[in-house]
């Protein structure tokens, strides 16, 4: 929030235009609730469609957040 600057009520809003938009599929994960002691999550994967309308940008802001470094691993193939 104090990166984009936006309320914490915008974030389902927002999805669910995208999703209407078509630039987004919304899903369930596959679990048994019970077991897991708790209810399933949520997820979306990007379409196509949105993909190829992915603004061009030179903003610093959206350079930064993409361009993180990666974390390094540890011996073994773990995180660090």
């Amino acid at each position: 929030m104090k990166l984009t600057g936006m309320a914490s009520g915008s974030l389902y809003p927002m999805l669910a235009r995208l999703e209407r938009a078509g630039w987004l599929i919304r899903g369930k994960e596959d679990i048994d609730q019970r077991a897991a002691g708790r209810p399933a999550r949520t997820n979306y994967t990007i379409t196509g469609a949105a993909v190829n309308r992915r603004p061009q940008s030179n903003s610093p802001r959206l350079a930064s957040s993409s361009a993180r470094p990666a974390r390094p691993s540890a011996p073994g193939g773990g995180p660090a």
